[in-house]
C-alpha cells in the first residue's frame, strides 16, 4: 500500500519530531553530555607566577605586597593547558589593578588577563595587601657594610673602598623619612686573601637596621677592599738539593742571616715558624758564595733574598789520592776508572746543615 503525503501534514509532522527530539535528550542527557564532551580534565599547578602592579608609576611607589602566586589551571585541552603552563610560551598573567587607589594601604583582588576560554585559572591567594606611597627620588652617600657573618673566621679586613660613592633613592615620602643610612652590603663569603673587587647590593636602612623598600639608581656598586696584614720575623734555615760530585763528602752551608720577615693576611702567616732556603749543589765541587731566593707561600718575604756560603767537605781517601798525583811526573789513573769512592758516613762536618727534598716552608703544628 502506498501512502500519500499530503503538504498540509508537514506541521503536524514536523511538530511531532520536535517533540521526539526533546524527549529522546531528556531521557538520554546524561549518555548526550558524555558524548558532546570528553571525560578527561587536566589539571596543572605553577608555582611563583608574578603578579603584575598597574598603578601609575610616575606618581606613586608600591610595596609591601606579595610579588608572586600560585595558579591552579584547569583544561579538557592538554595541549592548550601546556602552552598556558610554559612561562616561556603563556598568555595569560596575574594582575592587581591599583589604579583606583590612592595612598595608603589596600587589600587588592588579583585577576587574570588573556587567559583563553578553554582553560580555567583559581589563584591563591585571591588578594593581596599593597602600600601606595606618592613617589620621592633623592641622592645618597654610600658607606660600605660587611656581613660579618658570611666572612671567614680567618679573614680581616682592612679597608673599604665604594665606586661611585652616591646613588639614586627612590621610595615613597614616608619612607624616605625613615632612611638613616644607605650602604653596600658586601657578602663576606666573596673575599679572599689576596684583596681585590666585588659587587655589593645597595640597601636602605632605618635607625634599627632593618631593610627598606628602595629603587636604587645603580643596583649595584663595585667595592674595592685590602685584607688585614700582619708582619712577623721567622727563622731561616739552609736546606741542601740536588746529588753531590763524585769525591765530596759534604758542604759546610752558612747563611749570612738567620731571619727574615714575612708579611700577609693572618690565615697565611700564623702558622710559619720558619722558612728552608733550598741550596742547589748538583756538580758543586769548589767552595763559593752565592745569593738565593727565599721561597714564600702566600706572603711576602724581607729581604726576598739571602747570601749563602758554601764550603767543601772533600773525602779524605780522595784528597790524599790527589796529592800524590800532583807530585808526581807522570799520569797516574786509577784501576777502575769507574770506581766510585765511598761517601763518608760521617755528618759531623755539616754545620748548620738540614738535608730535604721536600715543601721549603714549614709550619708550626
Amino acid at each position: 500500500m502506498r501512502l500519500k503525503f499530503k503538504k498540509e501534514n508537514l506541521p503536524i509532522l514536523l511538530i511531532s519530531l520536535a517533540f521526539s527530539l526533546v524527549l529522546f535528550f531528556n531521557v538520554n542527557s546524561s549518555n548526550v553530555n558524555r558524548f558532546f564532551s570528553s571525560d578527561d580534565t587536566y589539571e596543572e599547578v605553577i608555582q611563583n607566577v608574578p603578579v603584575n602592579l598597574v598603578y601609575d608609576d610616575d606618581q606613586y611607589f608600591v610595596h609591601g605586597y606579595t610579588s608572586t602566586v600560585t595558579v591552579k589551571l584547569t583544561s579538557a585541552n592538554r595541549i592548550q593547558l601546556n602552552k598556558e603552563v610554559d612561562a616561556d610560551t603563556r598568555d595569560f598573567t596575574i594582575e592587581a589593578d591599583l589604579e583606583s587607589y590612592r595612598s595608603g594601604t589596600h587589600e587588592v583582588r588579583l585577576k587574570t588577563k588573556n587567559l583563553p576560554t578553554a582553560v580555567t585559572a583559581t589563584i591563591d591567594p585571591t588578594t593581596i595587601s599593597a602600600t601606595i606611597e606618592r613617589r620621592q627620588t633623592k641622592e645618597f652617600s654610600i658607606t660600605p657594610s660587611l656581613n660579618a657573618n658570611s666572612t671567614g673566621t680567618d679573614l680581616t679586613v682592612d679597608q673599604l673602598t665604594i665606586d661611585p660613592g652616591k646613588v639614586e633613592i627612590t621610595s615613597g615620602r614616608d619612607t624616605m623619612k625613615e632612611i638613616d643610612r644607605v650602604v653596600a652590603s658586601v657578602d663576606g663569603s666573596q673575599l679572599t686573601n689576596d684583596g681585590d673587587k666585588v659587587e655589593a647590593q645597595v640597601q636602605a636602612l632605618n635607625v634599627n637596621g632593618e631593610v627598606l623598600p628602595i629603587e636604587s639608581n645603580p643596583q649595584t656598586v663595585s667595592v674595592t677592599y685590602d685584607m688585614a696584614q700582619i708582619t712577623k720575623s721567622v727563622d731561616l734555615y739552609p736546606i741542601e738539593e740536588g746529588t753531590r760530585p763524585d769525591g765530596i763528602d759534604g758542604y759546610n752551608i752558612q747563611l749570612t742571616r738567620s731571619t727574615a720577615n714575612i708579611t700577609g693576611a693572618e690565615s697565611s702567616v700564623e702558622n710559619v715558624t720558619r722558612i728552608g732556603v733550598p741550596i742547589n749543589i748538583d756538580g758543586l765541587d769548589h767552595d763559593t758564595t752565592k745569593m738565593v731566593d727565599i721561597p714564600t707561600d702566600g706572603f711576602s718575604v724581607s729581604p726576598k733574598s739571602v747570601s749563602v756560603q758554601i764550603t767543601i767537605n772533600r773525602n779524605t781517601e780522595s784528597s790524599d789520592n790527589t796529592e800524590e798525583n800532583a807530585g808526581s811526573s807522570s799520569s797516574v789513573q786509577n784501576e777502575d776508572p769507574n770506581q766510585q769512592q765511598p761517601e763518608s758516613s760521617d755528618s759531623g762536618n755539616q754545620t748548620g746543615t738540614e738535608t730535604s727534598q721536600s715543601q721549603t716552608v714549614q709550619s708550626s703544628n
